[in-house]
């Protein structure tokens, strides 16, 4: 029966290894091997760099408990898988040929960065948007408003509540100077376009499950949850499956233009680098 000898790290080296993880040092020998899976081990440096930045003591115990028992159980399956399949010639095909296009791909990423000119500029990307706008629909709602979150107790919430709902520009710049306390959160966004997911997950409440219902049907919204009241003002609205507003859809557009600029690029360096080839006689076609 096939065999794979294995060290357990103890409890009580975890917790030494979680303190020694909140401020790493260079130690080196047999020592600081901590688990030996057939003939690979892992090493405290190895279990040091693992561990993310900032965690406390307790949370370094989980992680560093959690990714040995990782390690040890993809080492055991890996130390078995080579012991009982005699016949790797396809798998090391397979890896053969992801080495291959993982280099060709690099290759060519780096003559597109080295050879193309500047990023697609504001005229491709309108004149994009013009010819395809029809193709650049929303998945869900866009809004425009002010949002404020303040805790209950605010001596300004009255007037607050009040500003916020006001359209007045002396309103607003009452509200703005209201908001600059350390306590409240606020946002205006009366002049940009906003997803909605974005607004929606920072207000404690049940919008329901169809928010194009809910926008129709509220302009403003004032909830309390926990000793904050939120308040929220919608001036502008698009549901879903509507065009997207140019500044939404740039980001889509430049993905877009980069991504045609890119396979436009890769035709011509494989067919520059065909004609080289049989122009120097590295390719003979019979």
């Amino acid at each position: 029966m096939f065999r794979i000898p294995v060290l357990y790290i103890p409890f009580a080296a975890l917790t030494a290894l979680a303190a020694v993880s909140c401020s790493p040092q260079e130690t080196s020998g047999q020592g600081d091997i901590l688990v030996k899976v057939g003939s690979a081990t892992l090493s405290r440096q190895d279990l040091q760099k693992a561990i993310p930045y900032g965690l406390t003591p307790e949370d370094s115990v989980k992680f560093a408990k959690s990714f040995i028992a990782n390690w040890i159980d993809d080492e055991i399956i890996d130390e078995l898988a080579i012991a009982n399949i005699n016949d790797t010639r396809d798998i090391d095909a397979m890896v053969a040929e992801y080495r291959r296009d993982l280099i060709m791909r690099e290759y060519r990423r780096r003559m597109f960065d080295q050879n193309t000119d500047a990023a697609p500029g504001d005229d491709e990307i309108e004149t994009y948007y013009e010819t395809h706008k029809q193709q650049l629909r929303t998945s869900e709602p866009l809004i425009k408003g002010i949002y404020v979150r303040l805790p209950d107790d605010s001596h300004s919430l009255s007037d607050i509540r009040k500003w916020y709902r006001s359209d007045k520009a002396d309103d607003i710049d009452r509200l703005e100077k209201a908001c600059d306390d350390t306590d409240v959160s606020y946002e205006y966004f009366r002049d940009r376009w906003v997803e909605w997911s974005a607004v929606k997950n920072m207000i404690p409440y049940d919008f329901g499950t169809n928010p194009d219902h809910f926008l129709r049907t509220h302009k403003f919204l004032d909830t309390s949850r926990g000793g904050s009241v939120y308040l929220l003002a919608i001036t502008e609205y698009l549901p879903v499956g509507s065009v997207k507003p140019l500044e939404i859809a740039k980001p889509e557009i430049l993905e877009r233009l980069i991504a045609t600029r890119r396979m436009e690029y890769d035709r011509k360096l494989r067919k520059e680098l065909y004609d080289m080839a049989i122009k120097s006689g590295e390719i003979v076609v019979y």
